[in-house]
């Protein structure tokens, strides 16, 4: 996963495809069945082309009509039922039936894969739409076919897959989003982890695959290919999650991947033939998740004797899972571990916790990372690694807090910031404000406390060091300021629309759209539509460049097109649905050209364009 390979054409095309894809799903069912239903046709788009791809290598190697042919594909990754494949479906999309071929079609293919799909297509169900949805099931599926039946879904689906989960990481409605890590964040513990070809990789809190599945391909990168002897496990607890790991790691084609849905606290999966906990050569493993219920009534008898370091307290797991990780490291291991940075310096059971870590000399570093670099939370993160051989009697500590790039939502780090992180690991030494090497005897003084904070200040300004600390608080503030609007806003709206009596003020669409009607709307103005749109940008932002203001006066117009209707009165929800269209299109026109256009600058643009169209339409 390389973050600074720019995005191709074929990419961009592949991505606005699969966001359309889900966007139809989501008019017709719930969050999480329109996540599951546009990535599990996706996989069976991707399984069908290998499919058929693989048959023909066959057919031209012994004959069309040999029934060698058959018999090779008996070994094929994945069996496929003719009425399973996706060519199938799209050969019958204009069946009035095809939702209900589609839900057979993935429960059987489910059911000749147990091994390879174990049961993620079991209640899959595409005639059951959600409350209130405003698209049909069966021309939901067949416009989904269509679309992903597009020559850009012939390669990179792994990633086409990996950017819908980005994109969806801060849906108000996603609960799936702890899941989930950001995409720099992933790329710096491959980075750290450094796999190496032939080497087990281990993560017991998977999720969706976030870093499991970064971590394998970073195997590819380094040798071109995967390791025939490549091998990865997974564990996560949540079934939701496990099903999306299962897809993510198929999509990316990585057989290697073993999975398993169960806690890794109380019902450990991977063992090995003597009952014995299996040994990784490197871990990874995302604690800036809910750990509230890990399992402490077992863990008081735990049989793999897990935490000889300490109990941790019932109603914090981290060190459970930090000492689980260390409990299955082998010999030589190593293990990058997100965490909470407050983790680090928590007192009670937890100190004594840590002060046995020290003391038994398995950690190695501990790097903190920018405050919300996550969806879900706006804490700051740390990096903890573990070596359970190392020699060294010192521990690295490095701050990294300072790097980062604002984000509307939250920080982002830059690859230049990745750089800068794991250079000053793999140097291992003292670096001025950004990394020093502490000896265990000064932790042992600080009261085995492992925050960065107490070590790496002392080195560093002052002055600079209070700034970087309190543009960390002001930036925690704004987005808990946010996070509040947002939920403001959900209470406005639920109460006026259970209030009959009130007409929100609102500009009108509908679909299809009725381009006359706009046209005739702005004829009293005697201006074209994008000359309109493009002067409420200029309004609202006088030093905004002319190519910007052009191409986004261009852009909202197509928008606002498609949204016109004559009775708007029933349509309490179409400004959401336009404000997110010229969000959308906002993004995409600044995405990779690093235009100066911030979370403000767009606001502004929306309420300009919206004022704009509602006086065309008064």
């Amino acid at each position: 996963m390389n973050l600074t390979h720019e995005l191709t054409p074929d990419t961009v095309k592949r991505h606005r495809l699969l966001w359309h894809v889900y966007k139809m799903m989501a008019r017709t069912y719930t969050f999480a069945d329109s996540l599951q239903y546009t990535a599990g046709l996706l996989l069976l788009r991707t399984i069908s082309t290998g499919w058929h791809t693989q048959w023909e290598v066959y057919k031209q190697r012994y004959g069309a009509g040999s029934p060698q042919v058959a018999r090779m594909m008996m070994f094929h990754r994945f069996q496929l039922p003719e009425k399973c494949s996706f060519e199938y479906l799209l050969l019958h999309r204009e069946k009035n039936d095809i939702a209900a071929r589609a839900t057979r079609a993935l429960r059987q293919l489910d059911a000749c894969n147990p091994d390879t799909l174990q049961s993620i297509f079991r209640d899959v169900d595409f005639d059951n739409c959600k409350p209130g949805a405003t698209g049909g099931a069966s021309e939901t599926i067949r416009q989904s076919l269509k679309y992903l039946s597009r020559a850009a879904f012939d390669t990179e689906a792994g990633a086409a897959f990996h950017y819908l989960l980005e994109k969806l990481a801060n849906a108000r409605e996603n609960h799936y989003k702890a899941l989930f890590v950001p995409p720099a964040i992933s790329h710096l513990v491959a980075l750290l982890a450094a796999p190496r070809a032939g080497e087990r990789i281990g993560d017991p809190v998977c999720g969706c695959g976030a870093l499991l599945v970064p971590t394998v391909l970073h195997t590819r990168a380094r040798n071109a290919r995967l390791s025939p002897d490549f091998s990865a496990f997974g564990q996560e607890h949540h079934d939701g999650g496990f099903r999306l790991a299962r897809i993510h790691t198929h999509l990316y084609g990585l057989a290697g991947v073993r999975l398993e849905v169960a806690s890794s606290i109380t019902d450990p999966r991977f063992l090995e033939e003597d009952g014995t906990l299996m040994k990784f050569d490197v871990a990874v493993a995302n604690l800036m998740i809910s750990l509230e219920h890990w399992g402490y009534t077992g863990a008081l008898a735990d049989q793999h004797q897990r935490f000889r370091h300490g109990l941790p307290p019932r109603g914090k797991g981290d060190y459970a899972y930090v000492q689980h990780i260390l409990a299955t490291l082998a010999p030589g291991g190593r293990a990058v571990i997100l965490m909470a940075l407050n983790a680090l310096s928590r007192q009670g059971t937890e100190a004594k916790i840590r002060q046995a870590l020290v003391e038994a000399n398995v950690i190695d570093a501990v790097i903190a990372l920018p405050a919300n670099l996550f969806a879900d939370t706006a804490a700051s993160t740390a990096v903890l690694i573990l070596r359970p051989s190392r020699t060294r009697n010192e521990v690295l500590f490095i701050d990294a807090r300072q790097y980062y790039q604002s984000g509307r939502k939250q920080h982002l780090l830059r690859p230049q910031d990745i750089t800068r992180i794991t250079a000053a690991y793999a140097c291992y030494e003292n670096l001025e404000e950004l990394a020093v090497c502490i000896p265990r005897e000064e932790i042992a003084r600080n009261s085995f406390n492992l925050s960065v904070a107490p070590y790496i200040r002392r080195a560093a300004p002052a002055g600079r060091a209070d700034v970087a600390l309190l543009r960390q608080e002001i930036d925690q503030l704004n987005h808990a300021l946010r996070q509040t609007r947002v939920t403001l806003d959900t209470l406005l709206q639920a109460l006026q629309d259970s209030n009959n009596d009130t007409d929100a003020r609102t500009v009108p669409y509908t679909y299809p759209p009725t381009s006359d009607v706009f046209e005739d709307a702005l004829a009293a103005y005697d201006m074209t539509p994008e000359h309109s749109f493009c002067a409420a940008i200029r309004h609202a932002i006088p030093y905004i460049s002319d190519v910007f203001a052009a191409a986004a006066g261009e852009g909202i117009q197509a928008v606002y097109r498609q949204r016109i209707i004559r009775d708007w009165k029933t349509n309490t929800d179409w400004q959401r649905e336009t404000d997110r269209d010229v969000e959308d299109l906002l993004y995409t026109l600044t995405s990779g050209k690093s235009l100066p256009i911030t979370e403000a600058m767009r606001d502004a643009i929306r309420f300009a364009c919206r004022e704009a169209a509602a006086r065309i339409f008064q």
